[in-house]
């Protein structure tokens, strides 16, 4: 027996009817497409016979008229032996889009972490070498300062106190004459704020206790002094500076001169007041007075060296 080899279709129909017996029947048309003879044959199959099995086969076999076209029952068996067969690429799992989509997930977050990561250290270690950087800097400025204001004060006729006094408050700020001149200035407009104001409060809390004489020389000590520290307020205004200005000019160190001059006149005048009053309270003023006095006496020292400072630190009277 020769096996005619037939490419064979087959195409499954179902159609629905009523039986003998007037019950609805399920079956399924087999349309084998043979397109080597371009014939075509079709068969009724119950639907009992859905499921490809020998039996089935065989009914299948002995029901379908392919022998008619030169193909014999056999050749249909070996044909349905081979239907329901799959295909090895169909036997492969589909491919899924989200597997890849999360795996391009989890490589884009790894990524981003990454970058966050090395961003994290990179700032980091900026503010570390940052922080390094400031804290030397600050130190050699500090160093620097403190030679400048004993630099400044070596003018004066009293260094020691002139450093002193200014060295628990100078912060930070440019080791230059020209700040250090300002800061001596200001040192000096607190200290006599404090002793002006402790003469007025005497005077007030002391009408009973204290003759009239002594009460007006009070009264003359407050005024000189109230006039001593506009004028050293004026010098400290003098200091001050636009942006992209010079701080300090031969007009400016004169008129500090004569302002720090005259509040000391001031002060003097206060004294000579007081000194013939024999007490604890005038005592207490005198020595409060007398330390306004000595650090108007630097200041007055530093304006007077002021172009020879300049020229040290090698800086410029404009």
């Amino acid at each position: 027996m020769v096996v005619v080899e037939a490419r064979e279709y087959c195409f499954w129909h179902v159609t629905a009817g009523f039986d003998s017996n007037h019950s609805l029947e399920t079956r399924k048309r087999v349309r084998f497409l043979t397109l080597r003879f371009g014939s075509e044959y079709s068969s009724e199959i119950p639907s009992k016979s859905l499921r490809p099995s020998t039996e089935n086969l065989n009914f299948w076999a002995t029901h379908l008229p392919f022998s008619s076209s030169g193909v014999t029952a056999m050749d249909s068996f070996n044909i349905l032996k081979g239907y329901g067969k799959v295909d090895p690429v169909d036997e492969q799992p589909p491919f899924l889009p989200g597997t890849r989509r999360r795996s391009v997930l989890i490589a884009v977050s790894f990524l981003a972490i990454l970058l966050l990561t090395l961003t994290i250290g990179f700032l980091v270690g900026a503010l570390i070498h940052e922080s390094a950087t400031e804290s030397a800097e600050s130190s050699r400025l500090t160093s620097d300062l403190t030679e400048s204001i004993r630099a400044v004060c070596s003018v004066t006729e009293n260094p020691d106190y002139c450093f002193s006094s200014l060295s628990p408050v100078y912060g930070w700020m440019r080791p230059d004459p020209e700040s250090i001149l300002k800061l001596s200035l200001v040192v000096s407009v607190k200290e006599l704020f404090n002793a002006s104001l402790f003469v007025k409060q005497l005077r007030k809390t002391s009408d009973e206790v204290l003759t009239a004489n002594s009460n007006g020389a009070l009264w003359v000590c407050e005024t000189q002094l109230e006039d001593a520290l506009s004028r050293l307020n004026d010098s400290v205004a003098a200091m001050e500076a636009a942006p992209g200005t010079v701080v300090l000019t031969e007009v400016k160190i004169s008129n500090i001169r004569t302002w720090v001059s005259a509040a000391m006149t001031d002060q003097e005048t206060c004294l000579d007041g007081l000194e013939d009053r024999e007490s604890a309270i005038f005592n207490e003023v005198r020595v409060k007075l007398q330390r306004s006095k000595d650090l108007m006496s630097n200041n007055l020292a530093i304006v007077a060296h002021m172009k020879e400072l300049l020229d040290k630190f090698e800086m410029d009277m404009h």
